[in-house]
């Protein structure tokens, strides 16, 4: 077998498929990889070659409408990546994860050749990936820094560092075999694991194998230099009563009393967030920080905000925690995080946008599993719930913490207006709530003789088509006899026993878990943004403008077809007085809107290509400036992360840059959109 080397893109794609227990169609792929769709398909044929070579034959992506890998295929594919290797050959993304691994906490002088030799790519190659390190790890506040004697290596918080090398080092074991990187020494690696895996099994701990993984290798590296973490004596006093702590001293008896304290947080988990508290000054900050948030969200996404009092304090106790675990170095993890970035990708996008632009305020790095729980947050107070004429009372069970909770709650509800979620429940609870619902819908499998549905943390079609089932059955659907009818079970109840209805009830709900929904939920059909700009929707000038003419001319065809009033054109301006320049989206792309109550009349884009430049001020300059009116504020929140997603491909933005016409222009954005 030859030597394949994955790209960043395919990586990428291999990694979606690994961390997905659904099928995926191409367009979930797309939203999970931020790819544009033209690259997801050209690297999904280099995806299927490598399946193919490495003998997952079965897995023909050209005939399959629907892209799923068995738990089998998965264990399997994460065998071949890694047993395949003979040599480290990483493709530049894998390389920078490489590269900060390494320098982070050094054991000798590290020169630009020692890199050379690690990542065994040309001294030009590594030179190019310093530089992307450097700028990725400047987003958690740590630098690259060179000195002849000390050679390279990384400074900051050293809470910083162990945080984020647990990020980058357990995204590179995705792909890589271990014995293949050489600075770490692998024995003290696979020792460590054997005793954290044992520790964990004792304290049935909900730690994953590959996180066990990453925190050895944290372990085995930073007992090479005299950094300490201090712990404060309230920190130290919940610690040294801990069965955790007895377990890491019977284990791990040759780690420091520093190393010790440090892994029994980690083993603590969120056991030991509830016994800490976050000072005065730094609540003030959160809050603060919390209420940004939401009004940054809202402007970015011209959404408006339900029980906005309720979400404000959800975020600020979530980057309560978020700085807890950060002051301890634990790197929480989101186990939803890629159902959340395919499944809620225009939320997930402009939660990023709102995160990133709010940056210098954080008091933590923001990982993508920080954006992925706010994203979750605000989320589940987008829309205010439909008026109360509901017929059938639903609790649910959801485990998965409190934000699921809240966004499973509104997707149910917008499901089925005639859903009424009374509220949430532990499993233990459910008795004693007995009289309260119709049915259940858990994410958990339960022993109970209620009759509940089954589904996922992020409702999956499937999921929805068992709830659409469930309601169609219970549903009223005729007169008979003077009496009101309601769906099968009432014309079953007809003719059995009352006392047999609770069980008959049960078995059918049953037989719709297990995967025999009746009702199809389709898709509803999304224009494209091509489709929806069309040709008369283009605009391509040859002078450079100001941010207020150039507004004004892009929203003009809007205007011109009646998509648009006055009203908007000048709120949209005055948006950006107020708020600044929220809305670039890239270098040389921005998007400006406004609310859909400010003058939209129906739906409508438009494309004001300017080659010379708009300019909002000295610092900022776009080329390329669209419009969006929607009267829906879902929808708009589609085409926000459409337009990212094409913001982020440099090389079809400078395509649509140097076109020379707007029939050159509208061609180019049917093939690009």
């Amino acid at each position: 077998m030859g030597k394949f080397v994955l790209n960043d893109s395919q990586a990428k794609i291999i990694s979606t498929l690994l961390d997905n227990d659904k099928p995926l169609k191409v367009g979930d792929i797309q939203a999970s990889t931020q790819l544009s769709k033209r690259s997801v398909y050209n690297n999904l044929k280099v995806v299927n070659e490598y399946f193919q070579e490495i003998g997952l034959s079965d897995f023909s992506i050209g005939k399959q409408k629907k892209l799923l890998l068995s738990p089998e295929e998965k264990e399997f594919l994460k065998d071949k990546l890694k047993s395949n290797q003979t040599d480290l050959v990483l493709c530049p993304e894998q390389r920078v994860n490489l590269i900060a691994c390494y320098l982070m906490f050094p054991e000798k002088r590290i020169s630009i050749e020692s890199i050379e030799k690690m990542c065994r790519v040309s001294r030009n190659t590594i030179i190019s990936d310093i530089k992307q390190t450097k700028k990725e790890l400047e987003n958690y506040q740590l630098a690259i820094v060179y000195s002849p004697k000390m050679g390279y290596r990384i400074e900051g918080k050293l809470i910083n560092k162990r945080e984020v090398f647990l990020f980058f080092i357990e995204r590179l074991l995705k792909f890589t075999n271990i014995h293949l990187l050489t600075f770490l020494k692998f024995n003290d690696v696979n020792e460590n694991f054997n005793k954290l895996k044992i520790i964990s099994d004792e304290l049935d701990n909900s730690y994953n194998e590959e996180s066990l993984l990453a925190l050895a290798a944290l372990l085995s590296v930073i007992r090479r230099g005299n950094e300490r973490y201090e712990f404060s004596i309230k920190e130290l006093y919940f610690i040294q009563d801990t069965i955790e702590l007895a377990k890491v001293d019977k284990y791990f008896t040759e780690f420091s009393i520093h190393d010790r304290f440090y892994l029994t947080v980690h083993l603590l988990g969120t056991r030991s967030a509830a016994e800490f508290e976050i000072d005065g000054e730094k609540n003030v900050e959160l809050l603060k920080l919390a209420e940004r948030i939401i009004e940054k969200f809202e402007v970015v996404t011209n959404n408006t905000l339900f029980d906005k009092d309720t979400l404000v304090n959800e975020i600020y106790l979530h980057l309560s925690l978020s700085l807890h675990y950060h002051k301890l170095s634990i790197q929480a993890v989101n186990p939803l995080l890629e159902e959340i970035k395919t499944n809620y990708a225009s939320i997930y996008s402009a939660t990023k946008i709102v995160c990133e632009s709010l940056k210098d305020d954080f008091l933590v790095p923001i990982f993508e599993s920080e954006i992925a729980n706010i994203t979750l947050h605000l989320g589940s107070h987008l829309r205010e719930p439909s008026e109360k004429s509901f017929r059938k009372k639903v609790m649910i069970v959801c485990p998965s913490g409190q934000s699921t909770s809240n966004l499973l709650q509104v997707e149910v509800a917008k499901l089925a207006p005639q859903i009424e979620v009374i509220g949430t429940s532990a499993v233990s609870d459910i008795v004693d709530k007995e009289q309260e619902f119709d049915f259940i819908i858990s994410t958990v499998e339960l022993e109970t003789p209620f009759p509940f549905i089954k589904v996922n943390p992020i409702l999956t079609k499937e999921d929805k088509e068992k709830i659409a089932t469930v309601l169609f059955l219970s549903q009223s659907r005729f007169q008979a006899d003077d009496k009101q009818i309601n769906g099968l079970f009432d014309i079953i109840g007809r003719y059995v026993e009352p006392r047999e209805m609770p069980a008959i009830t049960k078995e059918i709900i049953d037989f719709v878990n297990h995967s025999n929904p009746i009702i199809k939920v389709e898709h509803e059909y999304r224009y494209s943004l091509a489709e929806l700009i069309g040709q008369q929707n283009i605009q391509i000038v040859p002078d450079s403008l100001d941010w207020r003419t150039g507004i004004m001319m892009a929203a003009s065809p809007l205007k011109e077809s009646k998509t648009i009033d006055q009203e908007y054109v000048d709120e949209m301006i005055r948006l950006v007085d107020v708020y600044g320049p929220y809305v670039l989206l890239g270098e040389n792309v921005a998007l400006a809107h406004a609310k859909p109550e400010n003058g939209v009349n129906r739906l409508g884009i438009s494309m004001l290509v300017c080659p010379k430049g708009i300019y909002f001020d000295e610092e900022n300059e776009i080329k390329i400036l669209f419009v969006v009116a929607s009267p829906n504020e879902y929808e708009h929140l589609n085409y926000l992360n459409d337009i990212l997603k094409f913001a982020k491909d440099s090389a079809a933005v400078d395509s649509i840059i140097q076109t020379k016409n707007v029939i050159e222009c509208y061609e180019l954005t049917k093939r690009i959109f």
